[in-house]
């Protein structure tokens, strides 16, 4: 299972794995998409990594639906300059998206507020 789960992190085996929320009596669940891990190195992998979780994201943004990206803050202590061009990188191309789609950035409180907030104006939640 962590080796399926870490060839994910490089190509696509278990989707985009983009969601909407999923309200549970009252509760919002905001499922993750993609643990940003840290930078290794090895060019090849590193690209596929960025073009897994961008084409996850330009998924997301097209159908509506939210991509959770989250990562430990820490995980960019080691070899910080290409960790945080990574998410530059990654900010660069939800920007695009931004224009394009009107993708939005949300904490996951925001995401709970307006799913729940859209869930009390429809009749089937």
């Amino acid at each position: 299972m962590r080796a399926a789960r870490l060839a994910d992190t490089y190509m696509s085996i278990a989707g985009p794995q983009i969601h909407h929320p999923v309200i549970t009596e009252g509760m919002v669940d905001v499922p993750s998409s993609r643990f940003l891990r840290p930078a290794w190195g090895n060019r090849v992998f590193e690209k596929m990594r960025l073009n897994r979780i961008t084409s996850a994201m330009t998924a997301a943004a097209r159908d509506g639906k939210v991509f959770h990206l989250w990562w430990h803050s820490h995980n960019f202590g080691l070899d910080t300059g290409n960790n945080l061009a990574f998410l530059s990188a990654i900010l660069d191309h939800f920007g695009t998206l931004h224009r394009r789609h009107g993708m939005r950035s949300m904490t996951m409180a925001d995401v709970a507020i307006e799913a729940l907030n859209e869930s009390r104006g429809s009749a089937h939640v």
